[in-house]
């Protein structure tokens, strides 16, 4: 029990102190023992420490735990290490977690943890139980990736030098925890139709409103970031979904993540206010995607009538909380196995920021950030266009470049000119033993100040030569309909070592671009086709991108999983700025970042709380009355 005259008789700065070091949860019962100790905790959480991140693995925590002796390691259960897992993760939190991410793997096996407590399904559903903490896991394919600190804990006191972290791909699960105060964190799942090619557009519609309804100012930068994860077929309308929801979140807003075998998410709270604000048709929606639970009396509600719509309102909002408030109801998750996308939206108060590297060569400059060639003739066809000869009559415009210049020489080339001229062939001395003709992507830098080439997939260099044209298709955007007349235009291949030389690059930017700031953790979605085994014809490193992550931030957490296709902001080449927002794809062979990045604070920061009673009390009133 604490003393209430203990803590009105410390100042406030030296009780801030005290609480730094205190592993604090949100209770109520703090008000019963000192009103002023609980005012002063909760502003330091929201108001002077700012976001908190956590990370652990299966291994790192079974070898922390002193529950599980190292000799029954072996043997211990999937809940045994579930269990160890939360507690490591507890253990290093100071203020409760309002995002939990979770990433499993069904492929990885360890001298620590036996293939028997693999996980099969999807595991950590109720890590933090809090109607307060959303949850979200991914179970991988295949392997997922740890990139953690040492423990300082486990470090000889001998030892003259930190340890350096560790990067493994054994672990069957990792963790990572976070709190950011003043964020508004928003799960959601999405249905697919049978063959994935169409989301489901109710669920669309659905997620629009709610998203346009919690940015209630409308603010242009409300919503910072889309984690977002598919599973199965659906990842052919995964373009289809990301760019939807880009223009809802704005094109400041980032969107990353990767296709996994299955997951879960938390179902999502509604307040009385905001099913007040909805349409019937939108409760009855939630009725039947969250409150038809199998076998109970909701399950046909959403076609029960109502006198009214009020009377609606408390019917849902009644059913959603006898969810809450079960706490071995499954009906809290919605669980993902065989095909739709899943995840959260980050807004407010969320200090994220993403990288997106794929590491390409160009065929004719090598590195470069420019090229001399300019494109000078272009037309964009649409189906029904004498030339246009691909597609159907649903195909977006392609762009049919027609010629370039080079600006060097003031000479015009047609693609086969191009193609033939020996520009390609004079720098085959700083090229890999690629055929030089056989690039996988046509860069191009429209004359608006971009920085950096996007990349587009090249269509056969037999094609060019028979239409004399080089191919570049749109999505049928706007943006991507855009005259290409004067932009700069590049020829791009992709192999192992351009991979990891562009991961160097951006590894060293990144580090420049935030040595005033702190990242407090990333998180890492990686393809499957760069690792995490090395492979002689590709990528001849083990786990490269974490390895390289780790050199530049080797006491920066990472994790994440290698996936079967990426989400982020397209890929760019020769590219200055090292974050990028907006434009998120579906890609490959790329790796891609969010991270976790708030300034550096120098500890002399003051802070002017006013702990009088009045208005201590006022705060405690107000905020029991929110929370209970």
């Amino acid at each position: 029990m604490v003393e209430e005259s203990l803590f009105d008789d410390l100042s406030s700065d030296l009780t801030l102190r005290i609480i730094q070091y205190l592993n604090v949860v949100d209770s109520g019962q703090l008000a019963n023992t000192s009103p002023r100790y609980y005012y002063l905790v909760h502003k330091y959480r929201d108001e002077i420490k700012g976001p908190e991140l956590v990370t652990t693995s299966a291994i790192e925590s079974i070898v922390a735990s002193s529950t599980i002796a190292t000799a029954n390691a072996n043997a211990a259960s999937k809940f045994e290490i579930e269990k160890c897992m939360i507690k490591d993760c507890k253990n290093k939190l100071q203020t409760r977690p309002n995002l939990v991410l979770t990433f499993s793997s069904t492929a990885a096996t360890s001298s620590v943890i036996s293939t028997s407590t693999r996980p099969t399904s999807v595991g950590f559903e109720r890590t933090f139980p809090s109607k307060y903490t959303i949850s979200l896991g991914a179970v991988a394919h295949e392997y997922i990736q740890v990139n953690q600190p040492s423990s300082t804990s486990n470090a000889s006191s001998t030892s003259k030098s930190p340890r350096p972290p560790i990067i493994e791909h054994t672990s069957t699960a990792s963790l990572m925890a976070m709190n950011f105060p003043n964020a508004k964190i928003l799960p959601f799942a999405i249905n697919c139709n049978i063959n994935g090619h169409h989301p489901d557009i109710q669920d669309l519609e659905f997620l629009e409103q709610r998203l346009c309804y919690h940015n209630k100012n409308s603010e242009p930068f409300f919503w910072k970031a889309m984690i977002l994860y598919v599973v199965g077929d659906s990842v052919e309308s995964s373009d289809m979904i990301t760019k939807r929801m880009q223009k809802i979140i704005g094109p400041n807003a980032v969107i990353v993540g990767g296709v996994c075998k299955e997951g879960y998410v938390s179902n999502s709270i509604y307040t009385k206010n905001e099913l007040n604000n909805m349409t019937i048709s939108n409760l009855r929606y939630i009725l039947k995607n969250t409150c038809a639970i199998p076998g109970s009396t909701t399950e046909f509600a959403y076609t029960r009538q109502f006198p009214g719509k009020s009377d609606l309102v408390e019917y849902v909002f009644n059913a959603l909380k006898k969810i809450k408030e079960d706490d071995n109801n499954d009906s809290t998750m919605v669980q993902i196995n065989r095909s739709g996308a899943f995840g959260v939206f980050l807004g407010g108060n969320v200090p994220v920021k993403s990288v997106v590297s794929r590491g390409v060569h160009s065929v004719l400059n090598n590195n470069a950030n420019s090229t001399n060639l300019i494109v000078t003739d272009v037309s964009l066809l649409k189906p029904g266009d004498d030339d246009f000869v691909f597609g159907s009559h649903e195909q977006p415009p392609i762009h049919f470049i027609r010629k370039i210049k080079d600006i060097q020489t003031n000479k015009i080339y047609t693609p086969i000119e191009l193609l033939s001229s020996g520009l390609f062939e004079s720098s085959s001395s700083s090229s890999d033993d690629t055929d030089l003709l056989n690039f996988e992507f046509i860069g191009l830098k429209r004359n608006n100040g971009m920085d950096g080439f996007e990349l587009s997939n090249a269509i056969d260099v037999s094609t060019s030569l028979f239409i004399d044209a080089f191919i570049v298709p749109t999505d049928g955007s706007d943006y991507e309909s855009e005259s290409l007349l004067g932009a700069e235009i590049d020829f791009f291949t992709l192999n192992g070592k351009s991979c990891m030389e562009d991961m160097d690059r951006t590894m060293s930017k990144l580090k420049d671009q935030t040595k005033n700031e702190q990242i407090l953790g990333a998180l890492m979605y990686t393809c499957c086709g760069r690792g995490p085994d090395n492979n002689p014809d590709f990528i001849s490193e083990e786990m490269s991108d974490a390895k390289r992550f780790a050199s530049k931030f080797p006491n920066v957490p990472c994790l994440g999983f290698y996936a079967n296709g990426e989400f982020g902001p397209i890929a760019l080449a020769g590219n200055n700025n090292v974050f990028q927002t907006g434009r998120a794809l579906h890609q490959g062979f790329t790796a891609v970042f969010a991270l976790f990045i708030v300034p550096i604070k120098d500890g002399t920061d003051m802070y002017n709380l006013d702990d009088s009673i009045d208005n201590v009390q006022k705060f405690v009133r107000k905020r029991l009355h929110c929370h209970y």
